[in-house]
């Protein structure tokens, strides 16, 4: 599937494939990086196929949060599929996903990701080309970070995650989506403007000298 798998332990090691990176960071939500949680529209995220109307939401909250389990995600009974349309504030950069679902086999075990699409639902999600696809494994503390291929989770305003499959259970059920990137705020630049007014002939009067003007605009 072309990704890398990070386990983060409490100690703050990462473990990437083909060594071990020991980068010690202290336990809060952003020297974790799982900092796009506060850049997220939460408010305007939607799901399609959960239980409950709305409890998409509880899916995002702080990354030391990650293993609480008093607030989820549930999908409909008999259906495991879910589709979720996050909106940030902002364009973002997505270097990372961690997912933790639910005890036995009601965990996702796949996922595919769209950027900047919000038309997409059940009768094209399978068909679809996605920016990236994953098989998740079973993760009920959030230590298994997924690696994106990152050169395609640039400038991201949006993202479409489509759990389609379990671990057997009727139904899934999420607990925590953190996603960890960099967030670019957009803002409008003042531009300075200096130019000269030339005088027309009509304008002089004697005994002034008309200078160059210097003008801002905002």
């Amino acid at each position: 599937m072309g990704y890398n798998l990070l386990l983060m332990s409490g100690h703050g090691h990462s473990h990437g494939s083909g060594g071990c990176a020991h980068e010690h960071e202290p336990e809060s939500d952003a020297s974790e990086g799982w900092s796009l949680y506060q850049y997220i529209n939460t408010e305007s995220v939607t799901c399609l196929n959960e239980s409950v109307p709305g409890s998409v939401k509880n899916c995002f909250k702080p990354y030391s949060e990650r293993a609480s389990t008093d607030k989820y995600l549930e999908s409909n009974e008999d259906d495991e599929q879910l589709i979720l349309y996050i909106p940030f504030t902002g364009a973002v950069k997505i270097t990372n996903i961690c997912v933790v679902g639910g005890s036995n086999g009601s965990s996702p075990s796949k996922l595919k990701v769209w950027k900047n699409r919000d038309d997409i639902d059940f009768s094209v999600a399978d068909d679809l080309e996605p920016l990236q696809d994953f098989d998740l494994q079973e993760d009920p503390i959030g230590e298994v970070n997924y690696t994106t291929k990152i050169t395609r989770f640039q400038n991201i305003t949006s993202l479409t995650m489509y759990f389609p499959e379990n671990f057997g259970e009727d139904f899934t059920r999420i607990y925590y989506i953190g996603l960890k990137g960099e967030f670019k705020n957009v803002k409008r630049e003042a531009v300075d403007v200096v130019y000269e007014a030339r005088p027309q002939l009509k304008d002089h009067k004697t005994g002034t000298d008309n200078g160059p003007v210097s003008k801002q605009i905002q």
